[in-house]
């Protein structure tokens, strides 16, 4: 399928607002970080940013989608054929060892999806159940 002109803009707009969320939550923390500034880094107006994800938290919630996404496709990737506590425990270490490289990334992530609430924790629940 060949995608529009407008639909690879889209899509290469939404790469750099990722990468630039990512880039900003881990240089300065979610607290630190103004979406003005990930605007910015992203080479996109203020405003356009709003299009793409309302708040801040929302954006976080993309950037985890994003990188827990990987890492659920890697863990089951090379999951263990046995049991199901050796499958839980590659799973979880997965996690456990990417929150260990990129705290900065990850620590804002677990603090701000256990107090998420309003419109964001639907979203929050159903990348959880799937």
């Amino acid at each position: 399928m060949t995608l529009s002109q407008r639909e690879r803009n889209k899509r290469d707009k939404q790469a750099r607002i990722l990468a630039a969320a990512r880039d900003a939550f881990r240089a300065h923390g979610f607290d630190g970080t103004t979406l003005k500034q990930i605007a910015s880094d992203a080479g996109i107006g203020h405003g356009t940013l709003f299009l793409y994800a309302p708040t801040k938290e929302a954006l976080l919630v993309q950037v985890f989608k994003s990188e827990l996404g990987k890492l659920i496709v890697q863990s089951f990737a090379d999951m263990p054929p046995v049991d199901i506590r050796s499958q839980l425990h590659h799973m979880f270490g997965i996690f456990i060892e990417a929150h260990a490289q990129d705290p900065e990334l990850f620590r804002p992530f677990l603090r701000e999806v256990m107090a998420v609430s309003g419109p964001h924790i639907s979203e929050v629940k159903a990348f959880v159940q799937d």
